[in-house]
């Protein structure tokens, strides 16, 4: 047990970015918790940059919200400017650091 080394987690599942008026809507499933390389701690939380700008927006605790049976987590990224296009890379966070980041866009936003 004691030669195991802790790893980042892997990347969420199934994200998606559902564009909004000033703001998206980002829905993604928890990654798998366990990589053969080593041992992937519980996320703590999720790390998500918006560019251009390379915009850090970090989800925790009470502002990840999980959807009732699904396991799908979700939540709002505002302040976004109409009509520009922006990339979401989303990637899960634990004591051993962010994993391998999804990308998903360009998304305009409405």
């Amino acid at each position: 047990p004691g030669d195991r080394k802790l790893t980042p987690p892997a990347a969420p599942d199934g994200v998606s970015v559902h564009p909004g008026k000033s703001a998206v809507t980002i829905y993604f499933r928890l990654p798998h918790l366990y990589r053969p390389s080593g041992e992937a701690g519980p996320v703590l939380s999720y790390q998500i940059i918006v560019n251009p700008n390379r915009r850090k927006v970090i989800f925790t605790g009470r502002d990840i919200v999980t959807l009732q049976g699904k396991r799908t987590v979700f939540d709002v990224i505002g302040g976004l400017t109409s009509g520009k296009a922006y990339t979401f890379s989303v990637a899960a966070v634990n004591n051993a650091g962010a994993g391998e980041p999804v990308v998903v866009g360009p998304i305009t936003v409405q």
